[in-house]
């Protein structure tokens, strides 16, 4: 008598086993962990452990704001073509069930942080780098990774602007993350 066992794979380990996020690297992308909103045509993504909020905010904009569409709940990649910051569409989807093959030129990229009320502030240069790289799925091991992962993120920090948002579960870090998107535009 055969014994068949279920087996499971996370996203994560699936993405290690197969080498996706070394592939990526290779070719100048990374794997961020990330939700991934498509607001007026551009990307935001939503960066932060796992339990902050992420899913949470990408919800409430698809609430509280029209024509937004929710990509990916767990996962995005980052690149860069012709300079332009890109985010896309990745087929693992974590708890959210959501995964859509979209990409489109990145907005914003937003690092969350659970708080009392809802506080924005731009990061820039080494810090911002630092912020987005903690949530990456890298592979150490491999300095031609590392340093193609690392310009990657450069560049896409010089071109995008990133925010540490503290905030609130609720409408109002919606508002405060919509209007100040619009202010940094003018």
């Amino acid at each position: 008598m055969t014994i068949k066992k279920k087996v499971e794979l996370s996203a994560e380990a699936l993405l290690k086993s197969i080498g996706l996020e070394y592939l990526l690297a290779l070719n100048n992308r990374v794997v961020l962990h990330s939700s991934y909103i498509i607001y007026e045509g551009k990307g935001i993504v939503f960066t932060a452990p796992s339990g902050t909020g992420k899913s949470t905010q990408a919800d409430l904009w698809k609430q509280n704001r029209k024509h937004v569409e929710i990509v990916n709940g767990d996962r995005s990649v980052l690149s860069c073509e012709e300079q332009i910051p890109m985010v896309h569409g990745i087929p693992f989807c974590g708890s959210s069930g959501i995964s859509l093959n979209r990409t489109v030129p990145l907005r914003a990229i937003v690092v969350l942080r659970q708080g009392k009320e809802n506080k924005i502030c731009r990061l820039r240069g080494a810090e911002a780098v630092k912020m987005i790289y903690s949530e990456c799925c890298v592979s150490p091991w491999d300095k031609k990774c590392m340093e193609n992962i690392l310009q990657l993120l450069i560049t896409i920090t010089e071109e995008t602007p990133v925010y540490l948002l503290s905030c609130l579960p609720d409408v109002s870090a919606v508002e405060l993350l919509d209007k100040t998107l619009k202010g940094d535009e003018k």
